[in-house]
């Protein structure tokens, strides 16, 4: 957005204000720090860095006088320098301190510079309604004044902020109202400003014609205009991009030429960037992918030169169109990640959006199906969301606008009050038809755009926002009345294969046509709702679980049995379904979790079925057959035979008041691993007690509690011994011994030495948490075991190997905790490799091979995205050398961490005496003379020391 000007030369006032500060320097007064935030104002559009550190001193300085007037106006200056370099937090900060200020020192001509300031880093943080209005106040305030310079500016950036709401006809109205008062006061920089904004709004329309007649006017406007290089020379890159539009290449590249040579001349850096970037994207749609990344390389440079995170993360996307279009997979993924890293870091949601679908679509190149839809379904959440916001903001923009109308139609009013009486009356009867009118329409726009901001545009049916509006007002109230309520997430099974074949246009039918069918298979009072993509969610209030599993068998069915021939012959649509009614559940978040965990198990147990918080139970078919309902369970009713040999429900037991008996035949909910289980038994949120099971050789670990004051918990051990080694000893449990935890500050292993049952006690939920993260460890286990065939053997060989060495070398516990989890997990990466790589007995390509190697770095990146990521380093790294001999990154010494050489040691020592595709065995004896032999160049003497030691013991 275009900051406040004024009609003077800016390259005499730059020189000007440069001899000011440099004839102040070493002072401490007043007219120095006006000299300072001046000067920093000046440049707030060419050097944002140099305006950060004039206007940083300046505040220093004005602070330390106490000279108020001074500090406000540098908060101005770093406020704008702050945006420019993607810190919008400290701008915001910034800018709104400044408007305090000069509110507070009745200064209007401070305030309106600060409002324009504040509005404008609003607008960059992507929050256009805080703009709008700031904008709106900005507008009023220049109008009181009569600074008719300030009026048409503010025109301006409100014009922009509707291009950001995306509503071109709001934008076109006040870009064009802006124009015409510039034209009228003799104000060039604010015309040509105006001029070169109706050519963008024009290109973003589309209409390239009356684009390039803007721009074209804008181009002799700032050319015979004092000052106005900078501006000049932004609109020649507009020009550019006009022209490549319009298929007209080499005028395009000329009048880039042009831009780059005026911007580079008066050191207007990142108008630089932006005239290379738009030459980089010319040179890659001609196919001159070598010159477009060398331009964009040196855009890159200047963004980061500016801090320009926002900038660079723009630039690194085309950068990767560069890569992709030479079939450079890895510049493509490097360029994609640091655009995400870059976008994220300023929360740039349409770049990060951007970097996802791109990173899907060369996963899928790549035939790597997980990671697309990894990003995919994150493109696509992004992409819901920032929609849903979108919608929300324009409906207040509508709001704000018709408020602002209605306030100057009133003022209108009250002038005609002092005309001649019949003249007003007269005029009055036609305004108050015209304002009936307006209201009118703009109540219908109003509904109409509120609809669509609760609707999804393709289904009819609520989208996710307005979905999590209404539960989250309804399941607070079910939960104070105590009446049920089950959360159903479904999801069309193979959607993307229906897309592939047929294409999107059919895939939308699929959409709306299963849209249908969940409305009509559900009740008056549910709620069904797209929750992005291929999913939808439903709120069944008021229902028993028993009977949500009926409503959701109902419309699993109902989309099984459709004809769907009607839509495109061929196609069969089936849909998953998981579902979640547990009344325990304190927030509705957390039974939406739980739905998507067993919508997981749905998928896993083979699809087109529902899994759900109850038993398996028999279901009565439409022809009155019983047949096995596909639906998993995890409690019921404990039942007891009946008179005529059925079953009825065990009787109440009648208790005195102050007892509470829960009966149950089977635990409420089970995880498992591969080394035990964990049963929760009671779900009262008062006291959560679980069993849990430890087999021989087991490893359980208590973490330290970093909450204050930390809430306890107990464990009981019911049969069975384990040990620990603790700073004080070895500590020993065995059956009958209860061990409580309050306050732990150091990581704790329990290994057991027979197998074991426990009770676990804890005031507060922590099931869901626990089995959560038992979950994805199982997940990544899965994966490990189908990336080759033996896999999971060794992955648990490897977790005892490493943990008997760490052990022995005395590391401590928490050090030996993330060692456990990164021994076991250590070759997740290769799910990214293709199994005929891995099982291939010839030797492999150098492609083949730079595949293998990845997987180290690839497998960190899986652990980051879980409660395991402390152990991702020792990962990365397990294939690291010594002597720097090793992959993926060459490291060598005391940069590797000392864990990863564990794992390499007991890797290397495992893979030598199993059998490969490619070779047999080798004896144990030789693997451990090939250690020998590696022992102080491939890995540290002492950790083949030890191992050597700890062998023998291990019974592998």
């Amino acid at each position: 957005m275009a900051a406040m000007s004024t009609t003077t030369n800016p390259e005499d006032t730059l020189r000007d204000l440069r001899e000011s500060v440099a004839r102040s320097a070493g002072r401490f007064d007043a007219e120095r720090a006006q000299a300072l935030h001046a000067l920093a104002w000046e440049l707030r559009n060419v050097d944002a860095t140099e305006t950060h550190q004039l206007a940083e001193e300046a505040l220093t300085l004005a602070r330390a006088l106490g000279e108020r007037t001074d500090e406000a106006h540098a908060l101005v200056a770093r406020a704008y320098a702050a945006v420019r370099l993607s810190h919008g937090a400290e701008a915001i900060t910034d800018a709104e301190a400044a408007v305090a200020a000069f509110r507070q020192l009745d200064a209007p001509a401070g305030l309106s510079r600060a409002l324009n300031t504040l509005g404008i880093c609003y607008g960059d943080s992507s929050r256009f309604m805080e703009a709008l209005e700031t904008f709106l106040s900005l507008l009023s305030l220049c109008e009181r004044r009569g600074d008719r310079v300030g009026e048409a500016d503010a025109l301006n950036n409100i014009g922009i902020v509707y291009v950001s709401l995306d509503d071109h006809a709001a934008a076109l109205e006040y870009h064009m109202r802006s124009l015409q008062l510039a034209r009228e006061i003799g104000y060039a920089s604010g015309e040509t400003r105006s001029l070169t904004n109706l050519g963008s709004v024009a290109y973003e329309l589309q209409r390239y014609e009356e684009a390039l007649g803007y721009l074209q006017e804008s181009i002799v406007r700032a050319g015979t205009a004092a000052g106005q290089s900078h501006t000049y020379g932004i609109t020649l890159v507009n020009l550019g991009r006009c022209y490549q539009r319009l298929g007209r290449v080499d005028e395009a590249l000329a009048s880039l030429d042009q831009a780059h040579a005026l911007l580079d001349e008066i050191d207007h850096s990142l108008g630089v960037a932006y005239a290379l970037d738009t030459i980089g994207k010319v040179k890659l749609d001609q196919g001159h992918t070598t010159e477009a990344l060398e331009h964009l390389d040196r855009s890159l440079i200047i963004k980061r030169k500016a801090d320009d995170r926002k900038g660079q993360a723009t630039t690194l996307l085309d950068v990767a169109r560069g890569h992709r279009l030479r079939s450079d997979r890895e510049g493509t993924e490097a360029a994609l990640s640091q655009a995400l890293k870059h976008a994220t870091a300023v929360n740039a949601r349409s770049e990060i959006h951007q970097a996802h679908l791109q990173l899907s679509e060369l996963a899928e190149e790549c035939g790597d199906l997980a990671t697309a839809l990894v990003h995919f379904k994150l493109h696509s959440r992004i992409r819901d969301e920032f929609f849903d916001e979108a919608s929300d903001v324009k409906v207040r923009a509508l709001r704000v606008g018709f408020e602002v109308e209605q306030a100057q139609k009133e003022s209108e009013i009250y002038r005609l009050r002092n005309v001649e009486l019949a003249k007003v009356n007269h005029e009055l009867g036609v305004l108050t038809r015209s304002l009936r009118e307006a209201d009118a329409q703009k109540s219908r726009l109003l509904k109409k755009v509120e609809r669509q901001a609760r609707e999804d545009a393709l289904t009819g049916l609520g989208n996710r926002r307005h979905f999590d509006r209404v539960i989250g007002d309804a399941f607070p109230r079910q939960r104070r009345q105590r009446r049920p309520v089950s959360i159903a997430l479904c999801d069309i099974d193979d959607f993307k294969a229906v897309n592939d074949s047929h294409g999107h246009a059919i895939g939308d039918e699929v959409l709306r046509v299963v849209a249908g069918l969940l409305r009509s298979t559900t009740r008056g009072d549910d709620l069904v709702a797209r929750y992005g993509g291929e999913e939808f969610i439903a709120m069944l209030p008021d229902t028993t679980p028993q009977e949500a599993v009926a409503v959701c068998e109902r419309m699993r069915t109902a989309v099984e049995s459709y004809d769907w021939s009607t839509v495109v012959p061929g196609v069969r649509v089936t849909l998953s379904l998981g579902l979640a009614s547990d009344p325990t559940v304190t927030h509705h978040e957390r039974l939406i979790s739980r739905a998507d965990e067993l919508l997981y198990r749905a998928k896993a147990a083979g699809k087109n079925c529902v899994v759900a918080d109850l038993d398996d139970a028999p279901v009565e078919s439409a022809d009155g057959e019983h047949r096995q309902a596909p639906i998993t369970a995890v409690a019921r009713p404990r039942t007891e035979p009946s008179a005529s040999g059925g079953t009825k429900p065990e009787a109440e037991t009648v208790l005195p008041a102050g007892l509470k008996l829960q009966r149950h035949g089977a635990p409420l909910e089970t995880v498992t691993t591969q080394v035990g289980s964990l049963s929760l038994i009671n779900a009262d949120p008062r006291l959560e007690l679980s069993e849990g099971t430890l087999d021989e050789g087991g490893r359980m670990t208590l973490l330290p509690d970093d909450t204050e004051p930390a809430a306890p918990e107990l464990y009981h051990v019911l049969e069975g011994h384990m040990q620990a080694e603790t700073e004080s000893g070895t500590v020993e449990l065995r059956a009958g011994d209860t061990l409580l935890v309050e306050g732990l500050r150091q990581t704790v292993i329990f290994v057991s030495t027979s197998d074991v049952r426990f009770l676990y006690a804890s005031p507060e939920p922590s099931f869901h948490h626990i089995s959560n993260e038992l979950d994805e460890l199982r997940r990544l286990a899965v994966e490990v075991e189908f990336a080759d065939g033996y896999t999971a053997e060794h992955c648990q060989r490897l977790q005892t190997i490493s943990y008997a060495i760490g052990r022995e070398l005395g590391l401590p516990q928490h050090r030996l905790h993330l060692l456990d989890y990164a021994a076991y997990l250590h070759d997740v990466g290769k799910v990214r490799v293709p199994s005929a790589i891995l099982t291939s007995p010839a030797p492999l390509s150098d492609e083949d091979w730079e595949s293998v190697r990845r997987h180290p770095t690839d497998g960190a990146a899986l652990l980051e995205e879980t409660f395991m990521a402390a152990a991702a380093p020792i990962v990365a790294q397990h294939h690291e050398r010594l002597d720097g001999s090793g992959y993926p990154l060459g490291l060598r010494g005391d940069d590797i961490v000392y864990e990863a050489y564990i794992v390499a040691v007991a890797d290397t020592f495992d893979a030598m005496t199993s059998d490969r595709p490619y070779r047999r065995a080798l004896p144990r004896e030789a693997a451990l003379a090939e250690l020998r032999r590696l022992r102080g160049k491939a890995f540290p003497a002492e950790v083949v020391d030890t191992f050597e030691r700890v062998l023998p013991r291990l019974s592998l």
